[in-house]
């Protein structure tokens, strides 16, 4: 037997098709609203880039050696006594590098070039390595947030080349961020035993704005305390 259609059913399916039109328009609108905003960002950016830069101190003479990066490209500190080649551990050569990443308004970056920030000398024995991004007061107004990484390397040399390689089983990767400015790593240390701050690849940092007078590069301050 054939289905009998009421009238009054067809209202129903007619309304169906208007709520099926309404929906689709607003799915259409949302779209058009993400792709505006998409497109409005990438229109809005403005390019640059950041680098790190790096003090220090020690608990005495000679704890801590940084690479001259005010001059490009970075050169060497002077080395430890009886280091006569240093390879750095994020560069792998005898030349340093500085961290860097670029920045663009409105998105998300991260660290691009590995950097070289810091040597410490373990050779007295156990040490405590503090990191600190000194300049963590005034990035918020470039960055909505920042995760820096930071990995150790370490090194074991009498005399000749020391070969920095990363210590990740004993101190895995750890990251700077606004609400974690500082971070303290404690090494063993040794006879010959030297160990280096690294800024390696990844991490994440959302660029607010590029344009304003908030720091764009990382400050850190790398202190070696002998225990």
């Amino acid at each position: 037997m054939a289905q009998a259609v009421s009238e009054a059913g067809a209202p129903g399916r007619v309304g169906g098709t208007r709520r099926i039109r309404r929906y689709a328009l607003a799915g259409a609108v949302a779209a058009g609203l993400i792709l505006i905003a998409s497109t409005g960002m990438s229109f809005l950016a403005t390019n640059g880039t950041a680098s790190a830069t790096v003090s220090t101190s020690g608990s005495g003479s000679g704890d801590v050696y940084t690479p001259n990066c005010s001059a490009s490209p970075c050169t060497d500190p002077t080395l430890p006594s009886g280091i006569t080649t240093l390879d750095w551990g994020a560069a792998s050569s005898a030349t340093p590098q500085e961290p860097a990443w670029s920045a663009a308004q409105g998105q998300v970056t991260a660290v691009s070039t590995p950097g070289d920030v810091a040597l410490v000398s373990g050779t007295a024995g156990p040490t405590l390595i503090t990191v600190a991004l000194i300049n963590a007061a005034a990035m918020p107004g470039a960055y909505t947030y920042v995760n820096i990484p930071l990995e150790i390397y370490k090194c074991t040399v009498s005399s000749g080349t020391c070969a920095m390689a990363a210590d990740t089983t004993n101190h895995p990767e750890e990251y700077l961020s606004f609400s974690n400015a500082s971070l303290t790593f404690q090494v063993t240390g040794g006879t010959g035993v030297y160990y280096e701050v690294v800024v390696p690849t990844g991490g994440s940092m959302y660029v607010y704005s590029t344009t304003t007078t908030a720091d764009l590069a990382a400050n850190f301050l790398v202190t070696g305390q002998i225990l």
